[in-house]
């Protein structure tokens, strides 16, 4: 009788290592994207490790030039000129050295019109200026020629 709780007890505490490792890496993957790192390997060493590797992502902490690379990368933030600082895009003074940034060029700081996506509802269907196409409604640029054609 004793042989079949201890079975028991081994096969019920073995049914959630399994889940709980998953849990791991879960949280080891979102936490390591947060800290500036790859989610995707450190979610590798939590399935291998356990909670061990958990621990270990914990106690590196931020990188913050993986945040930085991360955040210039994905053009929401741009470097300061006087404190190599990342900055939000917009922003027309540096919150690090309060120095004031230079305006951004006309084709960066409208590249997101540039996007054959872009879309706006009060754009009427119109006759492009440079190709002489059929521009649909609520389209910003025209996708034969790819001008952005403003009202």
């Amino acid at each position: 009788m004793n042989e079949i709780v201890g079975l028991l007890l081994l096969l019920g505490s073995a049914v959630w290592i399994i889940p709980f490792w998953m849990v791991c890496s879960i949280a080891a993957f979102v936490i390591a994207e947060k800290y500036g790192r790859t989610g995707i390997v450190w979610a590798g060493i939590c399935l291998l490790t356990g909670i061990l590797g958990l621990i270990v992502l914990l106690a590196f902490g931020r990188d913050e030039a993986g945040i930085k690379y991360k955040g210039l990368k994905s053009r929401r933030f741009r470097e300061c000129p006087n404190c190599c600082e990342a900055v939000l895009r917009n922003a027309r003074v540096c919150k690090h050295c309060h120095n004031e940034l230079p305006e951004l060029p006309h084709d960066e700081k409208y590249y997101f019109q540039k996007k054959k996506t872009y879309f706006d509802p009060s754009y009427p269907e119109r006759e492009c200026k440079g190709c002489s196409e059929t521009i649909k409604k609520g389209t910003v640029n025209c996708f034969n020629c790819d001008t952005i054609n403003e009202l």
